[in-house]
């Protein structure tokens, strides 16, 4: 379920985008039609789309301000009703649910799975469970499949019903399944895997979402630092008390005269923000209270160091979760860098006098989760032509180094993923070859093919030696071209002919979601994931798997699943001079 709507200026595009060219056909029509009171088929689409990609309620439909603003579109506009947009979207729902299936049968590559619970406000339980793949053409997708009410704690029946009982027919396809901590349950995937044995026993088979891993870091730090953040917004305010005198400082220090920043509740990407945005108007702040309140110490000067330190942490982890929470690119192959960042700021912080003990909170949540990297993290990396083997390598070593683990080693890890890459590798390979047609033998009669029979049959003898993809790859350069806007899947895509082998294990290895959770709520410190769009509370629980369902088939068509409103800058800030000028 996605966390937030779509943005006002968003709701709008999608608005003008499908309902005035609805009215423009009622419009074109009016001679024959205006006298009756039924709206065209086509403004019904229209509205049932945009209320449910937007996660809008059905009220709108009765709205008076939309009624006006449609009627302003097309004087000829009809009202739509509630019950006329939820047939169709009840029609949709049907249509594309087959649409899906076809698909799915149809598709000959591998499918994970993701799922993770949802909480509404009468703290009622559902477990979400989302299909993703990679098709021929490289493209990632995804689509919800289930969304159902359960009670906690969770067992295997939500997967086991969605996936083997039912007629989505992709329980053979399965590569993998991610979950959220409430899911996380060992014995469950004991028993869903007797039923679909995984390949190299299981250890890419079940996945923790990265993304709750690293929120429960972030969660950690910012209760240590709470009271060092509550002054920074705090003292913030109090320039709106003397603006005049703000105003001038600001000009001296060549800053726009701006106060009163906040982070909103739900999201610590904007504490972030808060804080990297506060911290250049230290000596400005500091100024100010020494002229206007000098016997208080509204921001100290360990209030302001702690700030600095903690925003590097927190840009760090925002690197790494907006890596695992990326749309329609692969998560698994990018998230070892990122951890060894994090690992890296760790051991420069550990032993510091100030804030030692302010990370050490952090530290242990993240070890807690990391202290050994998991190995679907290091093949997948090694899928990457900018890292392959060496550099993973060298990636694992830091890490280690950088985490001071006694109780893992480094040597051992490494052997272990050179051995499980082999492994995977041979078994992709034998694959391969089992479902390649034998050649045919071509023969040369006569005298005159006598030559040619010999370089025949060294041919034969040449075509015997299997070719080694894996071995070729991880000797041949690595590719760093375009470190930056590098495409992994546009570049295996273009190499797949190549590397038949190993352009199968890598797409396997990428399908995999590291995250359960979508750029759109992944920063959310909200660990019951409430679900907060109107929609999904209009006919209670039998219809709340069609309204998740049809919000994500919808944005689908748009490839707009998961979309996070942009940030910005002058949202949360006060100018004072505008102010003063109002």
């Amino acid at each position: 379920m996605d966390d937030k709507s779509h943005s006002i200026d968003a709701s709008m595009d999608d608005l003008s985008d499908s309902i005035p060219d609805s009215m423009d056909e009622l419009s074109d029509s009016s001679t024959s039609s205006n006298d009756s009171n039924t709206p065209p088929e086509r403004a019904i689409q229209a509205l049932t789309k945009y209320i449910f990609s937007s996660g809008l309620s059905l009220d709108l439909c009765a709205s008076p301000g939309f009624v006006q603003f449609s009627q302003a579109i097309n004087p000829y506009y009809k009202n739509i009703e509630q019950k006329a947009v939820l047939k169709q979207a009840r029609q949709d729902y049907s249509k594309m649910r087959k649409q899906l299936h076809s698909l799915f049968a149809s598709l000959n590559n591998k499918i994970a799975l993701s799922c993770d619970i949802w909480r509404n406000e009468y703290s009622e339980d559902y477990v979400r469970i989302t299909t993703h793949w990679i098709d021929t053409d490289w493209c990632m997708h995804k689509r919800i499949i289930s969304f159902k009410m359960f009670d906690l704690p969770f067992s295997s029946d939500p997967i086991m019903t969605t996936v083997y009982n039912s007629n989505w027919g992709i329980k053979d396809k399965i590569i993998s399944i991610t979950v959220d901590d409430l899911c996380h349950n060992d014995e469950v995937f004991m028993s869903i895997c007797d039923k679909t044995p995984p390949i190299l026993d299981g250890k890419l088979f079940h996945v923790r979402c990265a993304s709750h891993a690293l929120g429960s870091c972030i969660t950690s730090g910012l209760s240590a630092v709470c009271q060092h953040i509550t002054n920074i917004r705090n003292g913030f305010q109090k320039p709106g008390d003397q603006p005049d005198s703000y105003i001038l400082l600001c000009k001296k220090h060549g800053l726009r005269p701006r106060y009163g920043i906040t982070d909103c509740g739900y999201s610590w990407d904007a504490t972030w923000e808060m804080l990297r945005r506060c911290l250049p108007y230290k000596d400005v702040l500091e100024e100010f209270f020494e002229a206007h309140w000098p016997d208080e110490e509204i921001i100290t000067k360990l209030d302001w160091e702690i700030a600095s330190v903690f925003t590097r942490f927190l840009e760090v982890f925002y690197e790494a979760v907006d890596c695992v929470s990326v749309n329609y690119y692969p998560s698994s192959s990018g998230i070892l860098l990122r951890l060894v960042n994090i690992a890296k700021l760790f051991s420069e912080y550990r032993g510091s006098v100030v804030f030692g003990e302010k990370i050490a909170v952090m530290e242990k949540k993240f070890l807690e989760h990391y202290e050994k990297i998991p190995d679907l993290y290091c093949l997948a990396a090694i899928m990457d032509p900018r890292i392959k083997l060496s550099g993973c390598e060298c990636l694992m070593e830091s890490f280690y180094q950088c985490t001071d683990s006694k109780k893992i080693s480094f040597e051992q890890e490494m052997t272990n993923v050179s051995d499980l890459l082999r492994k995977m590798y041979n078994h992709y390979a034998s694959m391969y070859h089992q479902t390649q047609p034998p050649k045919k033998s071509s023969s040369c009669s006569g005298t005159s093919g006598f030559a040619w029979s010999l370089i025949g049959e060294t041919k034969q003898k040449t075509e015997g030696l299997v070719f080694d993809e894996l071995e070729f790859y991880l000797k041949s350069p690595h590719k760093f071209e375009d470190i930056e806007g590098f495409d992994i899947l546009k570049w295996w895509c273009n190499q797949e002919s190549f590397y038949p082998v190993l352009a199968t294990m890598a797409r396997d290895l990428f399908t995999t979601p590291v995250s359960t959770l979508a750029a759109d709520c992944a920063f959310d410190i909200n660990p019951e994931k409430n679900i907060r769009d109107k929609s999904f509370y209009m006919d209670g629980h039998r219809t709340m798997k069609m309204y998740a369902c049809l919000k994500d088939w919808y944005n689908a068509e748009g490839r707009t699943q998961g979309k996070r409103e942009p940030y910005y800058e002058d949202e949360r800030w006060y100018d004072l001079e505008d102010e003063m000028f109002m």
